[in-house]
């Protein structure tokens, strides 16, 4: 936890605007953290730390901080799918809301995953050569 509470100061101090590019991978010894920078929403930011496809510790920064500490809490242990089954879609002002955000930084997380993970697939013609 204390690592997750460095990484929290580290990533605040660095914060940008929102410039579409919301998610930022953070290097930890703890395993996969992630700033999101969220928009729409009285939180500003979201601090994601994962152990596998769980959810390991979720900080927001900003909005209302009883209900927001309280639905990290809640929601720490979860798989991934299951958080964004649970909160994706919920509405609150501007068409999103905290949970929303969280859901759209975690499909993120995702898809950034599935880039960075190697094919085993040989392209077709090297497949033609060793046939």
């Amino acid at each position: 936890m204390k690592n997750f509470e460095r990484f929290v100061t580290a990533a605040t101090a660095n914060m940008r605007k929102n410039d579409g590019n919301n998610l930022k991978k953070i290097e930890s010894d703890d395993g996969e953290s992630y700033h999101y920078s969220t928009y729409g929403t009285c939180s500003k930011d979201i601090f994601i730390e994962l152990d596998g496809d769980k959810l390991k510790h979720v900080r927001f920064n900003g909005g209302c901080p009883g209900g927001l500490t309280a639905m990290g809490k809640l929601l720490e242990g979860f798989q991934i799918d299951d958080v964004i089954e649970k909160v994706k879609g919920i509405p609150c002002r501007n068409g999103t809301s905290c949970g929303d955000q969280l859901a759209q930084a975690l499909e993120q997380i995702k898809e950034l995953r599935a880039k960075e993970q190697p094919t085993n697939e040989l392209p077709t013609n090297e497949l033609r050569e060793n046939a």
